[in-house]
């Protein structure tokens, strides 16, 4: 069964036993905050199984690599993008690395997370974007250093900007806790 399939048999299961409502539902998207939270906590697990994968996967090809070429002490990358999944907005994927993260999968020290195509908006900039968010994957990393997030990120926007013709403006939020507001436009 797919994810959307998993999360949509919770739904209506919740819709059938009284607790739950269209209202959960804005923009075609249910919010996870929204929902009470043995929901919530069901979707939540649901979301978590394919990034857990993904990570699983990324943290054994950074250790081989690692051995492979007798490295033991370099840094892990984990380069993650969201590429259509509009339920798991900056806020969710934030708590399941933060859940992944801080005690298990030790190869990774830092993480990137970027959303290619999908565009997120929060009002304190009152304007849509691409969402890129790095840095280290537990306290105790030794975590990737800031030169070499920045030059991957100048990298990126490049990219776009030669891709799409217009220039990418960069915002460098200090506050993390304005994720937390970060909701993904739907294209029409």
């Amino acid at each position: 069964m797919k994810i959307g399939e998993k999360v949509n048999a919770v739904i209506n299961q919740g819709l059938k036993a009284g607790l739950l409502s269209p209202n959960h539902i804005k923009n075609g998207i249910f919010q996870i905050d929204d929902l009470p939270k043995e929901y919530a906590s069901e979707v939540f697990k649901i979301f978590s199984l394919p990034v857990k994968t993904a990570v699983e996967k990324a943290n054994k090809q950074i250790k081989e690599t690692k051995n492979y070429f007798g490295i033991p002490n370099s840094k892990g990358l984990l380069i993650l993008a969201n590429d259509g999944n509009y339920s798991i907005n900056p806020k969710v994927m934030m708590q399941i690395l933060e859940n992944l993260l801080k005690t298990r999968f030790t190869g990774i020290d830092s993480f990137i997370f970027f959303t290619p195509n999908l565009t997120a908006y929060i009002s304190q900039i009152d304007q849509q974007f691409n969402v890129w968010i790095s840095g280290k994957s537990r306290l105790s990393s030794n975590s990737v250093e800031p030169e070499l997030l920045h030059k991957i990120s100048n990298g990126w926007i490049s990219f776009i900007e030669s891709k799409f013709g217009e220039p990418v403006t960069l915002f460098d939020i200090k506050n993390h806790d304005i994720i937390d507001d970060m909701k993904l436009v739907r294209k029409d």
